[in-house]
This record gives C-alpha cells, structure tokens and sequence, in this order.
C-alpha cells in the first residue's frame, strides 16, 4: 500500500519529488523544509492544472496563509473564493498537504533515506548565528533606552548600548570574551594544563 506522499505524488503529477528530496536531505535541509518542499510543490501544481501558475512570491504567501490557523476570518473567506474562482477546493488542498511526518516516513521507508540529522558545526557559522543574536539583543535594549530617555525616565547624555558576552571555564576558571574564545578554539587548560589540575 502506497504512502500518503506517494498517493499525492501520483495524483498531482509531481514526478521528480522524490529526487528533489533526495538532494535536499543531501544538502542538509531539515524535515519541516522538506515538509515545505512538497507543498509548495503541490500548491503549485492544483494552480497549474487550473490553468493559473502562481509567481514564486505567491507559493510562499498563499501556502502561509492556507496553513496559518490564526489568519483572520476575512482573509479566509477572500482566499476560499480566489481558490474557489480557479476551480480549487481549498479543503482538499489543504488535507492533502503532508506533514513532517509523512515526510520521514516516505524518506525511511519508501526510499530508503536516514533521517538523522548529521549537521557538520563550524566555528564561522556558530559566530554568524551568536553575534547576529547579540545584535538583535543590542539593537532591543538600545531602543528600549531610548524610548526610556525620551519619556525622561533617564537623565543622562546620549546612551549607546553594547552588548557583549563572556565565556569563562569551569575547569581553569580563566574567563574570555566570546569573540576571543572562537578566535582562540581553546583556554588555559590546553595552554597551561598544570594551572587546571
């Protein structure tokens, strides 16, 4: 008995979906991406047949939307009747869609695809994700002084918020910025290993 994604594989025509998710799970992407995948791919082909190709930026929205469950009453009423208007029974569509789950099952069972994630961790990529982390937090508190000056709350001269972060080992108990610490990839206990013991 064919699985669910097969079934609807099958029944929209969508012929290269297993490959695609073949490469994707190569290069990385996760189950919820790969859940995505199908959809759009699935959204896409309903409008196709009804003789409407969406534009790439349409994919993304009308699929938030479909599947958003606080989207407001209006905008499901003018999304129903534009589906409607193409010939699409949004109920349909909408059960057809596959779940992250589905997708594993699909990915373990009918091709025989390990779904463990085997993500490689690197140093650039950790830095990039904590130091735009730290700048949002910055760019937060920042304006949550400002607008404590402008309602003088504060009484002081022109604030500028930094926001940094330190790292310290429990087993040397030297203490590093993170920034050094990355630069570094290592403490006092490989410097020093005497200082630790």
């Amino acid at each position: 008995m064919a699985c669910k994604l097969d079934r609807i594989a099958d029944e929209y025509g969508l012929t290269s979906v297993d490959d695609e998710l073949r490469g994707a799970k190569a290069d990385g992407a996760s189950l919820r991406d790969l859940e995505t995948l199908v959809n759009h791919r699935l959204l896409k082909q309903a409008f196709l047949d009804a003789g409407s190709p969406l534009l790439p930026g349409e994919v993304d929205t009308l699929y938030e939307l479909l599947t958003d469950s606080e989207v407001s009453k209006g905008t499901e009423v003018q999304l129903r009747d534009r589906l409607e208007t193409e010939g699409i029974d949004t109920d349909s569509l909408v059960a057809d869609f596959v779940s992250y789950q589905t997708v594993r099952t699909h990915l373990k069972e009918c091709l025989d695809v390990d779904t463990g994630r085997h993500q490689r961790v690197e140093i650039d990529s950790e830095r990039r994700t904590i130091f735009g982390i730290l700048g949002r937090t910055e760019r937060i508190v920042q304006d949550s002084v400002d607008r404590l000056a402008a309602a003088d709350e504060l009484d002081t001269g022109e604030l500028n918020v930094s926001v940094t972060a330190r790292v310290t080992c429990e087993s040397c108990a030297h203490s590093y910025s993170l920034d050094e610490l990355l630069s570094r990839q290592s403490c006092a206990c490989v410097d020093h290993p005497l200082d630790s013991q």
